[in-house]
C-alpha cells in the first residue's frame, strides 16, 4: 500500500513512507500476565535480543517529518531489532 500510494501522491510533493516497528516494550507487555511468557521466545527471535523502545522510533519519524528524507518515496522503514532477518 505504501508503494501504491507514494507512486500516486509523488508528483505532487507528497513523500509517503511508513515505520514497521518490531515488538515495542510497552505497559501491555510489561503488565500482561499472558505476555510475559512470550517475551522470552521473542528476544529469541530477534538478533538484537532486545524489545523496541519507543524512543528507537522517534529518530526515524523526526528523519522522515525532516527535510532530510526529501528523496525518499514508497519505503518501509523496518525498525526491529533484526527480527525480520530470520
Amino acid at each position: 500500500m505504501t508503494e501504491t500510494v507514494a507512486c500516486e501522491w509523488a508528483d505532487r510533493g507528497v513523500r509517503v513512507n511508513c515505520i514497521s516497528p518490531g515488538i515495542v516494550n510497552t505497559a501491555l507487555i510489561q503488565e500482561s500476565a499472558d505476555l510475559k511468557p512470550l517475551v522470552a521466545a521473542w528476544l529469541d527471535q530477534i538478533p538484537a535480543h532486545r524489545l523496541a523502545e519507543v524512543t528507537d522510533l522517534q529518530a526515524a519519524i523526526v528523519y522522515l517529518a525532516s527535510d532530510a528524507s526529501d528523496y525518499m518515496v514508497g519505503h518501509n522503514l523496518s525498525i526491529c531489532g533484526g527480527q525480520e532477518l530470520w
